[in-house]
């Protein structure tokens, strides 16, 4: 009798522990959790450097979000987080990169390639040279990264150094105090602004599908044609090399 007076109540504690593994595995948890980790990793950096987590900017009927932003004399750090486990693949100008956990294979978005992006909206907004940032990558220590070596591809223990080790001052104290006061002022602090931003990377990820469909170029608009490399066949931009867009066919 007692135990089952007390089965609803078991029932909701399991199904309140399972939604709580759910949100644990969720993607987007996973990348709080690892935004949270480079925070207070960046966080002790010294005084002249001012660090901004998680900002949005818009941009006419676009927005951009930016995981981490360091303003310092050393330069401006553009910091996207991944917080992804397995070995992971991938090239500087390729469309999708690989994570393989157990053999199994799941493709993700060149990380490079977002925070170039990025860099290109805050430049845009800050009106300063492409040389004055320095985009970093940062991958969780539990990810292993395979091939090809990438520069400003790190893991988090090896963030601070890496951010440390730029050592050349490249702005005035009052250049890092005007770019501060106009990050500062330019972040859209609406509270829609997440859910804005989402439909907006999914209007342009429909829009970029749809081209390729097409067989048109999403990065210069010129004309996909099939390529065959040691890895397989693909499509490439018949603009190459002035453009190097690719895309895996298993990934079209």
């Amino acid at each position: 009798m007692y135990i089952k007076e007390f089965t609803p109540l078991l029932v909701v504690i399991l199904l309140l522990l399972y939604l709580c593994l759910v949100r644990w595995r969720s993607a987007k948890y996973k990348g709080q959790i690892g935004e949270k980790c480079v925070s207070s990793i960046l966080s002790t950096l010294p005084s002249n450097y001012y660090l901004f987590n998680n900002i949005y900017l818009q941009n006419g009927t676009h927005s951009t979000q930016i995981d981490h932003v360091i303003v310092s004399p050393y330069g401006i750090f553009v910091i996207e987080t991944k917080n992804y486990k397995g070995w992971i693949y991938g090239t500087k100008h390729g469309e999708y990169w690989t994570q393989n956990i157990y053999g199994v294979r799941y493709s993700l978005q060149n990380p490079i390639r977002q925070n170039y992006v990025h860099t290109r909206a805050l430049q845009e907004l800050l009106g300063v040279p492409l040389d004055m940032f320095i985009q970093v990558v940062v991958f969780m220590d539990k990810a292993e990264l395979k091939g090809e070596q990438n520069d400003g591809v790190v893991y988090l223990s090896q963030l601070q150094d890496f951010v440390l080790s730029h050592s050349v001052e490249r702005l005035t104290d009052e250049e890092v105090e005007s770019f501060t006061a106009l990050l500062l002022s330019s972040c859209v602090r609406d509270t829609n602004m997440e859910k804005r931003h989402i439909l907006s990377v999914q209007q342009r990820i429909q829009e970029r599908q749809r081209l390729i469909e097409s067989h048109v170029c999403p990065r210069c608009g010129g004309r996909l044609i099939v390529r065959y490399g040691a890895y397989g066949s693909f499509l490439g931009c018949s603009s190459f090399p002035r453009c190097r867009f690719t895309l895996s066919l298993r990934d079209s």
